[in-house]
């Protein structure tokens, strides 16, 4: 028996150290001559010689034909309403807008190509397709368009909001440098991730003795809701959007730059944002560093009141400013360490100009019998400051019209 058991263990082992082995079919592949050539400079991929500029802007790096073509892809997704699917038997042109993927065999599966295509208007006439993913499209009568009737038809939620580029002679999104001029005081651009708290604590505790596969699946869908629907409206139509009662940043009049001497934002929009990620229960998005401020504070009181204020279901977030020309995944990093260390402190937290404060700190409590035990025996109770936070102390001081005598940071988010 202790034989068997040790020879049991040993076999086990075996197979651990190899556990791709059997994928391993064709090692000469693998083992044969590779050229290197002068790598990619947007994923470093250094398997393609001919590499050319992403885009038509002076200076554009040099990049690979896979890079070149994504960059051309998230041009559209701004006036995407549908995403066509189809499969083809052998490798054809690309079109525009579409892009081609070879899905290898997968258990009892064959290989097959599939083709998607963007597509600006929902409706479609397509007798190859086998699926149409209406994006954010609420309209029932789309769906039952009667040539919809040869394939499925289904809804694409997505958290997608950004403001077309005012640039002459230019389309799709408003890039960094755009925004930045729009920004208010320094011309610089936001960067705000969020996520919510302990997640999976709340999905396998948070429905205690109640908990059914039905409602987890609600539970899943409806966290979901928040982040791919709502913050849509939230940013396309605040004033519609936004609960009573909440506290806001003052607004104050956006500056014009060069190219655009409008009074307002193209299309009535007043939100200077760009939704690089939204859904699931977190989200990364850019704009006009003032208006991403803004923002991060409306999306966190928003989410409490979505979520009846449960005191366990909280979100964090990190921002961090940076110059137009800064590198997006090097500012992608640093407003999640500026999000990491906010939830370092506790969680329910902001990163925000270097310090992590909690939500309420930032925003100001209205009343002193709320705040927590340790904070109590701080201020000691015959200490009842009429100010406590830094919004609302921020706010006085802009009253008193006190001038330079202070630093500038201390305005910023006013």
């Amino acid at each position: 028996m202790a034989n068997a058991t040790a020879i049991a263990t040993l076999c086990g082992d075996v197979l651990k150290s190899r556990k791709f082995g059997e994928q391993l079919t064709n090692l000469s592949h693998l083992l044969g001559k590779y050229y290197a050539h002068t790598p990619c400079q947007v994923c470093h991929r250094d398997d393609e010689e001919n590499l050319q500029p992403l885009n038509k802007e002076p200076g554009a790096v040099l990049a690979c034909g896979t890079c070149r073509r994504m960059y051309e892809l998230g041009g559209q997704l701004l006036r995407v309403d549908a995403i066509l699917r189809s499969q083809f038997s052998e490798a054809s042109e690309i079109g525009k807008n579409e892009i081609q993927l070879k899905l290898p065999p997968q258990d009892e599966l064959s290989a097959v190509n599939v083709r998607y295509r963007l597509c600006d208007d929902w409706k479609q006439i397509d007798s190859d397709a086998d699926t149409i993913l209406l994006v954010n499209d609420w309209e029932l009568d789309h769906y039952r368009f009667r040539h919809f009737r040869k394939f499925n038809s289904a809804p694409l939620l997505l958290g997608k909001y950004g403001i077309k580029t005012q640039i002459p002679g230019e389309t799709g999104f408003m890039r960094a440098e755009e925004m930045a001029e729009l920004a208010r005081g320094i011309k610089r651009v936001g960067y705000l991730r969020m996520d919510v708290d302990r997640l999976g604590q709340i999905f396998a505790r948070g429905l205690g003795d109640n908990q059914t596969l039905p409602r987890l699946a609600g539970l899943s869908r409806q966290m979901s809701y928040f982040f791919k629907v709502y913050l849509n409206s939230l940013a396309e139509h605040k004033e519609q959007n936004i609960p009573k009662n909440i506290k806001q940043l003052p607004q104050k009049e956006t500056s014009q730059n060069s190219y655009n001497t409008s009074e307002s934002l193209p299309e009535g929009k007043t939100q200077i944002l760009l939704f690089i990620y939204a859904g699931g229960d977190d989200l990364f998005i850019s704009g006009a560093w003032n208006k991403v401020v803004e923002y991060a504070f409306d999306v966190y009181q928003c989410f409490r009141a979505y979520t009846g204020h449960n005191p366990d279901i909280t979100l964090s977030g990190g921002i961090n400013i940076a110059d137009a020309k800064f590198p997006l995944y090097q500012a992608a990093n640093e407003s999640g360490e500026a999000e990491e260390a906010a939830k370092g402190k506790g969680r329910d937290s902001l990163g925000l100009f270097g310090e992590v404060f909690k939500w309420d700190e930032w925003l100001g409590i209205d009343d002193i019998n709320l705040v927590n035990s340790e904070i109590k025996a701080y201020l000691k109770e015959e200490s009842k400051p009429k100010l406590l936070g830094v919004l609302p102390f921020i706010l006085k001081l802009e009253q008193e019209n006190i001038g330079v005598n202070y630093s500038r940071i201390l305005f910023a988010i006013c």
